[in-house]
């Protein structure tokens, strides 16, 4: 995700992850586990950056009685997440905004957890990202964050320009953070997640025969499946962490 995005792209995301709510290669089941480390209470309020269909948010506010915000830059996926969340009954506890996340100014310490699954990147170069989430974070709170990165040995120039597992701990570290839980995406997890995409993907082709973009379509589904075999699942890797501040930084922040 990026500070803008260009129609063809937002439609060709749509097309490609029509019937999945989890933008990222994690089952249903693991990234409920969240919960467990991040521990959400009634009331806590939740700021989720690139929040997709919102799946996170509605569980929890489903499941766990909280209040939350979205920030999607993708309208399609802002259009079904407000859809599922009006069905559900969660309008009251769920805001989505459409937009880029630079463009959302969070109050300083005002967020119990803040999400960013896969969506770093909307809130500016490299190391911006976590002094930004950081920042609307209560001092007692959790940050949970999804990066892909690249494997031990790549072999591709792509992969060679992803950070690499340690760098990314150095950074979370850096910005003060503890890492409570490390959910590292299976093989098994991030077949499925492509699968789904191209089965979306041959759906909507099949479906589309006469559509004046269905070329198109089809070119950028071959580049992103070719994408994935030729790369991405030997030497990419993506995992999940949940940060809470550092000890001491709580212990100070209650004192002052």
């Amino acid at each position: 995700m990026t500070a803008s995005m260009q129609p063809e792209t937002a439609r060709f995301w749509s097309i490609r992850s029509a019937s999945s709510e989890i933008e990222n290669p994690i089952s249903p089941e693991r990234l409920e586990s969240v919960a467990e480390a991040a521990r959400p209470q009634p009331g806590m309020k939740v700021l989720d950056v690139g929040c997709g269909k919102a799946w996170l948010l509605r569980c929890w506010a489903a499941a766990h009685q909280v209040t939350g915000i979205g920030l999607e830059l993708n309208p399609h996926y802002v259009a079904e997440g407000r859809r599922l969340t009006a069905a559900q009954g969660l309008c009251d506890r769920i805001t989505l905004i459409e937009g880029p996340a630079l463009d959302f100014n969070a109050e300083p310490a005002s967020y119990d957890v803040v999400f960013c699954l896969g969506a770093t990147s909307a809130l500016g170069e490299h190391g911006a990202a976590l002094p930004r989430l950081c920042q609307a974070l209560k001092a007692d709170g959790a940050l949970v964050i999804g990066i892909a990165y690249r494997r031990e040995v790549v072999q591709t120039r792509h992969a060679a320009a992803l950070p690499t597992l340690r760098e990314i701990i150095v950074e979370i570290e850096g910005n003060g953070l503890e890492i409570t839980t490390f959910l590292e995406s299976s093989r098994a997890e991030w077949d499925a997640f492509r699968s789904r995409q191209f089965a979306d993907g041959d759906d909507w082709l099949r479906a589309n025969r006469d559509h004046p973009d269905w070329a198109q379509v089809a070119a950028q589904l071959r580049t992103a499946r070719a994408r994935y075999f030729d790369w991405q699942r030997d030497e990419m890797q993506w995992s999940l962490f949940v940060t809470r501040p550092r000890a001491a930084q709580v212990r100070t922040a209650v004192r002052n």
